[in-house]
C-alpha cells in the first residue's frame, strides 16, 4: 500500500452490521480505530494510523472503491485460522515499526553508478573456482534448510554461520563478477524449491546489488533479507502453498500474509539489521503499488527490496512451481521482468542494473550464434545487453571466450536453456 499508512473511517460510515466502506467516505486526517482491508482481504492500513490524502489517492489509482473493516470482516475471519492469535499479535508488534520507518525514510536514490566489475579469472581458474562455488552453494542450501526449521520451531539460530555464508557469496563477486551467477542452478526441484529458491534469490540479489554500486555490507544485509523472505510461507498450509490450481480469495489472503510473518521471524533474531527485515517485508511490493502486503509505491519501497524483488521474480520464473514448468532464463527475463517493467511494476533503474549484470541472454544460459555455433553466456557487457561475452560449447584448447561487443560480425540468433558450467579452455 504505498504512500499509505494511516487512516480512519468516517463515524457515519456503514453500521457494524456491514463491514464495507466506500473510499469516498474516508476522512482525511482522521485516525483508524480498526485495521482496514481491500475487498480481497489484503491489509491496507493498521489501526492507529492517520488517513493521508496520498493514501486515498493511491487507492483510487489502484481502482479500489470499497474497503472493509476488521470488526465485521467475514472474509478475514474465514481466512485467519483460530490458532493464529499469538502469531498475529507478534506480527502486530513488528509491522507498525517497519511501516513507520518506511514512511519516515521515503527512499529516492539508488547508488550513483556501476561498480567496477572486479577481477576476471582466466578460463582454467574460473573452471576450478566454479566447482568450489557450486559445492559451497549445495552446502548453503542444506544449512538454510536447517536454519529455517530452527527459526520456525523457535530454536537458537547460528546467525554467525549465516553471515559467513553471505560473506562468501560477496567474496565470489570479488574473485569474478560472474562466478556466483554461473554457480547457480535456477531449476529448483519440487522437493527443495523453497530452500533452493531462497539461496538463489540471495545470491542474485547480492551480485546485482554489488554490481550496481551498493557496498559489501549493504549487499550482505540485502542477502540476509532475500534469503529468509519466504520463510513465512512455511506458516501457510501446504494445501495452499503447493496448490496446482487458482487460489480462492481466502487462500490468497493467507499467501499475502507471509511477508509479515517472515519479517517478524527475522525480527526475533539477535543482531539482524532493520534493512534485512525491510527487504524480507517488502520484496513482494511493486513499484506501481500493485504488490503486497501493503501496496506501497516506489519511493516507499527500500532500494534493496526493489533489487530483491526483481531477483525473486526472475529466479521464480526459471524455477519449478506447482502450476508450471521452469522457463528458460531468457524467457524469464523477457516474459516476466521486461513486461512487468513496461507495465510499471518494477523500478526501471533497478532492471537496467539487473540487465547490466546478467544481460538479456542471462549469464550461464546457452545461445545459438549467427555462425552456427552454440555458446554459453560467460559474462555480461554493461549497457550492451544483447552482446555478452560467450564461450563456444565444445571448444578445443585453442578456443577462447568471444566478446560480442568487440566482434560485431557475430550475433545471437536464438536463446536456449541451460545453467551448465563453462569448460576450461
Amino acid at each position: 500500500m504505498a504512500d499509505n499508512e494511516e487512516g480512519m473511517v468516517e463515524e457515519s460510515a456503514p453500521s457494524s452490521g456491514d463491514d464495507r466502506i466506500s473510499v469516498r467516505n474516508l476522512v482525511i486526517g482522521s485516525k483508524l480505530e480498526q485495521d482496514i482491508f481491500d475487498p480481497n482481504g489484503v491489509l491496507l492500513l493498521r489501526a492507529g494510523h492517520e488517513i493521508l490524502q496520498r493514501f486515498v489517492t493511491n487507492l483510487r489509482r489502484r481502482g479500489v472503491r470499497e474497503i472493509r473493516r476488521t470488526s465485521s470482516g467475514a472474509a478475514r475471519r474465514r481466512a485467519a485460522p483460530p490458532d493464529r492469535t499469538a502469531e498475529d499479535a507478534a506480527v502486530a508488534a513488528t509491522t507498525p515499526r517497519l511501516d513507520s520507518a518506511v514512511e519516515a525514510a521515503s527512499y529516492d536514490a539508488l547508488p550513483g553508478g556501476l561498480r567496477a566489475s572486479g577481477a576476471r579469472l582466466d578460463l582454467p581458474a574460473l573452471h576450478d573456482e566454479l566447482q568450489i562455488a557450486q559445492d559451497f552453494r549445495r552446502r548453503a542450501i542444506e544449512q538454510y534448510a536447517r536454519l529455517t526449521a530452527d527459526i520456525i520451531e523457535g530454536r537458537p539460530v547460528d546467525l554467525d554461520a549465516v553471515q559467513g555464508t553471505l560473506g562468501e557469496f560477496a567474496a565470489m563477486f570479488d574473485r569474478d563478477a560472474s562466478l556466483s551467477l554461473l554457480a547457480m542452478d535456477l531449476k529448483s526441484s519440487p522437493e527443495g524449491f523453497l530452500y533452493e529458491h531462497g539461496i538463489n534469490v540471495s545470491m542474485l540479489t547480492m551480485t546485482v546489488a554489488l554490481f550496481m554500486g551498493f557496498s559489501g555490507d549493504q549487499a550482505i544485509e540485502a542477502g540476509l533479507g532475500a534469503l529468509f523472505h519466504d520463510v513465512g510461507m512455511l506458516k501457510v498450509p501446504e494445501t495452499i502453498r503447493l496448490a496446482e490450481r487458482r487460489l480462492s480469495d481466502d487462500e490468497f489472503y493467507e499467501v499475502r500474509r507471509h511477508p509479515a510473518f517472515s519479517a517478524n521471524l527475522l525480527d526475533r533474531l539477535d543482531h539482524v539489521r532493520e534493512t534485512s527485515i525491510l527487504v524480507a517485508y517488502q520484496m513482494h511490493e511493486r513499484h506501481d503499488g500493485s504488490g503486497y502486503p501493503c501496496g506501497r509505491v516506489g519511493r516507499y519501497i527500500h532500494p534493496l527490496a526493489r533489487v530483491a524483488a526483481v531477483a525473486d521474480s526472475y529466479a521464480a520464473g526459471c524455477g519449478w512451481r506447482p502450476y508450471r514448468a521452469p522457463l528458460r532464463p531468457y524467457d524469464s527475463m523477457v516474459e516476466i521482468i521486461l513486461k512487468d517493467t513496461r507495465s510499471g511494476r518494477f523500478d526501471a533503474d533497478v532492471v537496467r542494473g539487473f540487465l547490466d549484470c546478467l544481460s538479456l541472454f542471462p549469464v550461464g544460459s546457452e545461445v545459438n550464434l549467427s555462425d552456427a555455433r552454440t555458446a554459453r553466456v560467460l559474462r555480461s557487457n554493461a549497457g550492451q545487453h544483447t552482446r555478452p561475452v560467450v564461450l563456444p560449447v565444445g571448444a578445443d584448447d585453442s578456443a577462447a571466450e568471444l566478446d560480442l561487443a568487440v566482434d560485431e560480425t557475430i550475433q545471437i540468433v536464438e536463446a536456449l536453456g541451460g545453467d551448465a558450467a563453462p569448460e576450461a579452455a
